[in-house]
């Protein structure tokens, strides 16, 4: 008996450790696996700004684009050019958004296989560089911006003339559900020096855009 005493307790004593390793392996384990995600960012999915019900929409009506809350819609029919869709704009005329139709060109399709998204901002940006004076200067590209499960390619340009304030616009382009190519733009229109919209307001005012469009 006390032989078989002790080997039980000889045992145990070989026990003790292995369990012990066991414990410490186990809780290195669950302190080493992976943090929980981060929780969505909510301005993916809502706007930041109030919205309307009112709304521009394409030709061929693959794409609306919702307008702030008090914005309205101008009849452009006789002054602008085909492409345009629609133009929109706040009570004071201190901002303005675009909807426009781009032509997928041979040029624009190279670059849509090449680059994305980010590719059709440039080359559209490029194109404008082409039609206006070379006062434009291109500030930023994203190559996809996500918003709402709708992708976009993004870029900022800015007016670059001596002696004149400079007038940052956002334009985000886009593939619809019929497989056209659209270009939404926020342009403030600055016609008086007083109650300008500020760079975080027209970022809050595009976000919301983007994210309540429908393609």
């Amino acid at each position: 008996m006390k032989i078989a005493t002790q080997r039980i307790g000889a045992g145990v004593q070989v026990l003790l450790p292995a369990l012990s390793c066991a414990v410490l392996f186990c809780s290195c384990f669950l302190m080493r696996s992976a943090p929980p995600p981060a929780p969505p960012d909510p301005w993916r999915t809502r706007p930041k700004m109030p919205m309307s019900e009112d709304f521009m929409r394409s030709r061929g009506g693959d794409i609306m684009v919702f307008l702030p809350k008090n914005w309205f819609v101008i009849n452009t029919e006789n002054a602008m050019s085909g492409d345009i869709a629609g133009v929109a704009v706040n009570p004071p005329y201190t901002a303005s958004l675009i909807l426009h139709m781009i032509r997928e060109n041979e040029s624009v399709k190279t670059r849509m296989r090449r680059e994305g998204l980010g590719g059709l901002a440039r080359a559209v940006f490029e194109q404008r560089m082409a039609k206006a004076p070379s006062t434009l200067k291109l500030l930023k590209v994203v190559d996809t911006l996500e918003y709402a499960g709708k992708n976009f390619g993004y870029y900022e340009f800015t007016t670059d003339t001596s002696g004149v304030p400079a007038v940052i616009m956002r334009s985000a382009v886009c593939r619809s559900s019929a497989n056209f190519l659209y270009e939404i733009s926020l342009v403030p229109t600055p016609v008086t020096a007083s109650n300008q919209p500020t760079r975080d307001e027209l970022d809050s005012l595009f976000q919301s855009v983007l994210v309540t469009a429908l393609f």
